[in-house]
């Protein structure tokens, strides 16, 4: 409930600001713990499929609301429920103001990764000094919208309004997917 009520954007920057929930950061753990679920969690999965569905559809809406008001350019897919919508900025100085524009103003906005995964300081002796520029541009680059069921349409039309205003046409760039590396 908890969850619910902090992640909306009007208080998301409470529980941002606790800085013991660790927010944003990113970690890796090579080995973590599989445990089974007690009856108490299995409970609460109940009807699980159908709260996903209604989760997933109302995050795709989401997702088309930002393409369509945003004028992102996209892939051909529709209807993707995001967890999170991905935008690539032209510039990481665009990406990195928007951020801290978003985080003033409690909109949700999100960084991605925190450096391509061969700067991951747990792995990166696996890829014996390999580089992989594009891989280190997208994670300088981008960032993403929130997309979850609890959105308002109040904190839609605002998270569009601070990007066409804060963003020229020429930074805010494309809505990533998977097939982004064809483009």
């Amino acid at each position: 409930m908890l969850m619910a009520f902090f992640i909306r954007p009007v208080f998301y920057w409470f529980p941002a600001g606790l800085p013991f929930l660790k927010l944003g950061e990113t970690f890796f753990h090579r080995d973590f713990p599989v445990k089974r679920l007690s009856g108490a969690k299995a409970g609460l999965l109940r009807n699980w499929r159908e709260r996903l569905e209604r989760s997933n559809q109302k995050r795709a809406e989401t997702a088309a609301y930002f393409r369509e008001h945003l004028q992102l350019k996209t892939s051909k897919k529709e209807n993707i429920p995001y967890l999170r919508l991905p935008i690539l900025m032209n510039r990481r100085e665009e990406r990195d103001r928007l951020y801290a524009l978003s985080r003033k103003q409690g909109y949700g906005l999100s960084l991605m990764y925190p450096a391509p995964i061969n700067e991951i300081e747990e792995i990166k002796d696996d890829f014996k000094g390999s580089d992989f520029p594009v891989a280190k541009k997208m994670a300088e680059t981008l960032f993403a919208l929130p997309t979850h069921p609890y959105l308002s349409e109040q904190d839609k039309r605002e998270i569009c309004t601070l990007l066409a205003r804060e963003s020229p046409s020429q930074d805010l760039g494309w809505a990533a997917d998977c097939s982004i590396g064809n483009r």
